[in-house]
């Protein structure tokens, strides 16, 4: 099993995650934390006493209106980060004269700063309530997210090369045809092949959504499923002779490099395509329960169901138009060959990790790790096809083979492979209301084994088979050859939450 140097990215996630000890531990369902009307959240017991404020100060912070104020400001109980926000002072009034007028929302005179909460009520990153100071993701207190949740993201990913070995050549014009396109002669250059593709972003979505299933919110059920569009490189080039056309192969009749010829001057004219495509898919279903919660964060314990999708195929054909008037065939004759090699992953599974949210100001930070261990089943077909077709367009030959895609190797292939597919994910969501969050954050998945197409593709042919009988080992041949495979990237979306 390979195991590559992107999977430091999972283990950073995860000690974020787990930091979360520092904070309380669970609440007592059968104490019940009362729940806010206005905005779904559960009350944290420090803003339900009065020790140090008015009267009027205590609940979410200034619910009752804040006629008499704070008397410490707004680090005293009943007015700490959720007082002087949107979620405090609902009925008007302030928190003595450190906050603004009640109801200011975020980026208000109580919104939180970077390095510190703006009139020291608000957290900011670095202070209380904020993801590194006291109430935020690495201290204490108590929140809740809503009731139900809903996701909707758009991707900018990119997954790992893939390998491709050389299917097209060409040569300098005055190059013998024994020669020419051949790998390692002099002057042979290769167009396409011979390389990993697959370097270019990929678009996609992901959508997922869950619900709470009891009012202390310690037990939920959600879902994701993400697609990302197809990958595909795409090669074409048509020549009249010149320049020359090749395809390369490696001939054990004479056990050297050889090559197919599809265009040379005064003998072929014709065209060589090509396409390599990549699409990845999946989703999940899991079960998540409250480990620890503290000040607008909590961290949850996952475990549910993935699945994934990978599929891969190369194609690759060619065209020739007999110009000799010495050949083997007719003047005009057309022959059209293709190779195809298809391939599909698809994983199920079972996952455990950790999940995180933090309430940092107007921001929300979720983090994300788990890693799943399940079934990769793996399958290959493999198909040639070759059509000729006289000066007339009556077709002389039609068979079940091409250059690469011979006897030898056409068929299916399966096999079921362990495989384990860990997962990590940052984002940070910023209020444009109550209940809707613009998001943008960082993803990314790892498969222990796939079968990929251009690692299927053996381009050693035994040209005996070409004229009937094969004679000597029989190649080209198919055996699996594992790989991992990963894809990561930017994720922009909006977070409704009710």
């Amino acid at each position: 099993m390979k195991w590559t140097y992107e999977l430091v990215v999972m283990g950073t996630a995860f000690v974020l995650l787990v930091a979360n000890v520092h904070g309380q531990g669970l609440p007592s369902s059968s104490g019940g934390y009362p729940i806010d009307p206005a905005t779904g959240m559960v009350m944290p017991v420090s803003h339900m006493q009065s020790g140090g404020c008015d009267t009027g100060c205590v609940g979410m912070g200034c619910d009752g209106g804040c006629t008499g104020g704070c008397t410490g400001g707004c680090t005293d109980l009943g007015c700490t980060d959720l007082g002087c926000t949107d979620l405090g002072c609902s009925s008007g009034g302030e928190c003595s004269g450190t906050c603004g007028s009640c109801g200011d929302v975020c980026g208000g005179s109580c919104g939180g700063g970077l390095f510190r909460g703006r009139s020291g009520c608000r957290p900011g990153l670095f202070s209380g309530g904020g993801l590194f100071g006291a109430g935020g993701l690495f201290g204490s207190g108590s929140g809740r997210p809503s009731r139900i949740w809903a996701d909707g993201e758009y991707l900018l990913w990119w997954n790992k090369e893939r390998n491709l070995p050389a299917l097209a050549t060409s040569s300098p014009i005055n190059t013998l045809p024994q020669d020419a396109g051949v790998l390692g002669a002099a002057g042979t250059s290769i167009l396409f092949g011979n390389s990993q593709i697959g370097q270019e972003s990929d678009q996609g979505y992901r959508f997922g959504g869950g619900l709470w299933l009891n009012q202390d919110q310690t037990w939920g059920v959600g879902g994701r499923y993400y697609r990302l569009d197809q990958d595909a490189i795409n090669f074409d080039r048509v020549s009249n002779g010149d320049p020359i056309l090749a395809r390369p192969f490696f001939d054990t009749q004479s056990n050297e490099q050889a090559s197919l010829l599809v265009a040379f001057p005064s003998l072929y004219s014709g065209n060589i395509s090509a396409t390599a495509a990549n699409q990845v898919s999946g989703g999940d279903v899991y079960l998540r329960a409250l480990l620890l919660s503290g000040h607008g964060n909590r961290l949850d314990l996952i475990g549910g169901y993935d699945y994934a999708n990978i599929d891969d195929s190369v194609s690759v054909s060619h065209g020739v138009v007999f110009n000799d008037p010495a050949g083997r065939f007719p003047i005009g004759t057309s022959l059209v060959s293709r190779d195809l090699f298809d391939v599909e992953n698809v994983f199920n599974g079972g996952s455990v990790g950790l999940m995180s949210e933090s309430e940092d100001g107007c921001v929300t930070w979720r983090l994300l790790a788990k890693v799943a261990f399940g079934n990769m089943n793996q399958r290959v077909g493999i198909r040639g096809t070759s059509t000729a077709t006289s000066p007339n367009g009556a077709v002389a030959v039609n068979n079940a083979e091409g250059l690469l895609a011979l006897p030898t190797n056409i068929g299916d292939y399966e096999q079921d492979q362990f495989a384990v597919m860990p997962e990590a994910g940052v984002s940070a969501g910023i209020k444009l209301t109550k209940q809707l969050q613009m998001t943008v954050g960082y993803s990314f998945l790892y498969w222990s084994r796939v079968q990929l197409a251009g690692d299927a593709i053996d381009t050693t042919v035994n040209t005996s088979q070409f004229a009937g009988n094969v004679i000597g080992t029989p190649r080209p041949q198919f055996q699996f050859e594992d790989t991992s495979f990963w894809v990561q990237g930017i994720n922009f979306g909006l977070n409704l939450r009710y």
